[in-house]
């Protein structure tokens, strides 16, 4: 079942009124956690913490910032730990009013599954996430309208399974002595490091890139990269490249795009593996079922074949996702049917998106949409439903960009999600 709703919210502010229990932060923290409980944080003025202390965001918290606003860490230790079901949000308290970073000095700093949106370079060597001598690690999370992405030197810095998109003149990443990515999307992409290991990632609309001497890029694919990617002594191996392209210095590379071989799918590559072929994904809109393989992708099989195998059992793909080639009929996919789901899709949206719920039998439902506030914006579905799958077209496009709530409610349980509109 399938209908169409239009939400108007033009009037409707990003936060106002605060929730009740809204904690107010700022200044110096020695041993802090952030909880579900106080939540959502408004950082009023910088965090600074101290040498020796800590800072622990925990899973499901948002962080709302002030305009120029951020978090400072010397000589100490950071983590924002969130879960595939309960991200951890960082974004503008005012609707299209930058913030200004999260920067770590002699530090020891993790992300995992957080999401970080319209963060402001307060200087030119200053990323959404940045410092000096830090250790780094960064997993399942999104960077999306920042000045910069990743700008991080004199420690080692690994990176995965995240997605980067519409960053400004830093572009997405650069690192230091010691920089290792893998399996990451980067909708715009610039790189500069002394050493990388960039593996399994989609990269497109490069920006220009040093990748430094004797990088290994391997299982990679480039889209329109017309900008170039350079290096000098680099690995560059079973990848996929089309469109426009530019990359690895043509003449810094032996033979590099000189088909002369075929792999086990009958396709010409480079002595190096590599293919000059459309890696032929799904496409659409949906994060991230746009960046997957489809059946006919060339990427099948054409990895490393000496590589760690899929967990499909067969020969390494190229790109971050594999493409299951014993799945029946999508099952991997289909959930149970006594399951209560309610989804948006795509999350984060521009405006529009598909509201989805999954009832497991007849039964009276109310779905509405929040704030953070906990106000009510709009009343989206109330009545008896039947059993099965349900979707609603989403229009919130008079809406200020922001984190909002939908949540169904039946007579014995509800579900919520958070959904983020971009604007």
């Amino acid at each position: 079942m399938r209908r169409s709703l239009i939400i108007s919210l033009a009037l409707i502010g990003f936060i106002s009124p605060v929730l009740a229990d809204t904690t107010f932060v700022g200044g110096e923290i020695e041993e802090g956690v952030w909880d579900l409980e106080g939540s959502p944080y408004v950082v009023v003025e910088n965090i600074g913490i101290v040498p020796g202390g800590s800072l622990n965001i925990e899973p499901g918290v948002v962080v709302l910032f002030s305009p120029y606003r951020g978090i400072i860490c010397d000589s100490a230790s950071f983590s924002a730990i969130g879960t595939a079901e309960d991200s951890i949000y960082f974004l503008p308290l005012e609707d299209r009013e930058p913030w200004r970073s999260l920067q770590f000095n002699l530090s020891i700093v993790e992300f995992d599954y957080c999401f970080i949106y319209y963060s402001y370079a307060w200087w030119e060597g200053e990323g959404a996430i940045g410092g000096y001598f830090i250790s780094l690690n960064v997993t399942h999370s999104s960077m999306i309208r920042c000045d910069s992405g990743i700008n991080a030197w004199g420690g080692p810095i690994n990176i995965e399974d995240c997605f980067f998109d519409s960053l400004g003149w830093a572009g997405a990443l650069l690192g230091g002595d010691s920089l290792t990515v893998k399996r990451c999307v980067f909708g715009e992409f610039s790189i500069s490091c002394e050493y990388v290991i960039l593996a399994n990632c989609i990269i497109m609309n490069v920006g220009g890139s040093n990748l430094g001497n004797g990088s290994i890029v391997e299982g990679n694919i480039f889209i329109n990269c017309a900008d170039g990617v350079g290096g000098n002594s680099l690995t560059v191996a079973h990848n996929v490249i089309f469109g426009d392209y530019d990359v690895f210095g043509d003449d810094n590379i032996e033979n590099f795009g000189v088909l002369s071989r075929t792999n086990v799918n009958g396709d010409s590559t480079d002595a190096y593996g590599n293919l000059l072929m459309d890696p032929l994904l799904t496409g659409g809109e949906t994060w991230p079922d746009r960046y997957f393989l489809t059946a006919e992708s060339p990427c099948i099989d054409a990895g490393d074949p000496d590589a760690e195998r899929d967990p499909d059992g067969t020969i390494a793909d190229i790109g971050p996702f594999y493409f299951h080639q014993n799945a029946v009929s999508g099952s991997d996919f289909i959930p149970h049917p006594s399951s209560l789901i309610l989804s948006v899709l795509p999350n984060p949206l521009n405006s529009q998106g598909v509201l989805k719920y999954q009832l497991p039998k007849t039964m009276k439902i109310r779905i509405a949409l929040y704030d953070l506030s906990g106000r009510e914006m709009a009343l989206v579905e109330d009545g008896e439903k039947t059993a099965g799958t349900h979707t609603i077209q989403l229009d919130i496009s008079d809406a200020p960009a922001g984190l909002y709530l939908a949540r169904l409610e039946t007579d014995a349980t509800s579900r919520v999600v958070k959904l983020v509109n971009l604007k």
